[in-house]
């Protein structure tokens, strides 16, 4: 499979940016994460194919998979 290429004249647009920090909080945590859309339309289509609730399902997982890392598996 070759890799794909733009036309000259055509350039690529800006990435979308996603930006996930931790902090301890006491005896816990807290997640925050930012995205970055470069134009509101990315911003609707990423709301469009459902992005945010892919975020919630995988935000869901983290604590099962920080247990399962804590007890060596």
């Amino acid at each position: 499979m070759g890799s794909a290429r733009l036309p000259r004249d055509e350039t690529p647009e800006p990435d979308n940016r996603t930006t996930v920090t931790f902090e301890q909080i006491g005896e816990g945590s807290r997640m925050t994460l930012r995205s970055m859309f470069h134009t509101d339309e990315a911003f609707a289509e990423a709301v469009e194919y459902g992005a945010e609730q892919g975020y919630v399902e995988g935000i869901g997982q983290i604590d099962a998979l920080l247990g399962a890392h804590d007890a060596g598996a």
